[in-house]
């Protein structure tokens, strides 16, 4: 797959959001049918994960639109001044830009609070903002290479 300016530009803004939904949809969703009693069929476990996902999905877009708009404005920008999409530098950029996504994520859901719970959101939000930071790059290397 050729990856245009416009493509990647779009995969910048709608990608972390995503990835993010679904890394922690999927998993609340199996958690919670792990942990429920097996009375259930797997229809009815299946359209748990389909609501479980389109929730996270939702609020993901909710709470992560505003930092995917300004890592990819920072991106473009690094972009523009000659960083090339298909490198491993570009990559490390991606993974930092979603580690201060996560943590600009995290200090909204906390509010400033500290405590047990808000520690280990702030943490899974990091986390989360590292990994989707870090595969966003990856696959806009990969599909920035030519062919």
């Amino acid at each position: 797959m050729k990856l245009t300016r416009g493509k990647r530009i779009a995969l910048e803004l709608l990608g972390p959001p995503l990835l993010g939904a679904l890394i922690l949809g999927t998993s609340n969703a199996l958690y919670a049918i792990w942990t429920q009693p097996r009375t259930d069929s797997l229809g009815e476990s299946l359209s748990q994960i389909g609501a479980y996902l389109l929730f996270a999905v939702i609020g993901a877009y909710m709470i992560a639109g505003i930092p995917s708009i300004i890592c990819t404005c920072v991106i473009e920008w690094r972009f523009a001044q000659g960083l090339n999409p298909a490198t491993w530098r570009a990559v490390r950029l991606f993974s930092a830009l979603g580690f201060v996504s996560g943590n600009m994520i995290a200090v909204y859901l906390t509010d400033f609070r500290w405590g047990i719970g808000t520690l280990w959101l702030g943490t899974v939000s990091v986390g989360v903002g590292l990994l989707v930071g870090f595969l966003l790059g990856i696959l806009i290397k990969r599909w920035s290479t030519k062919n």
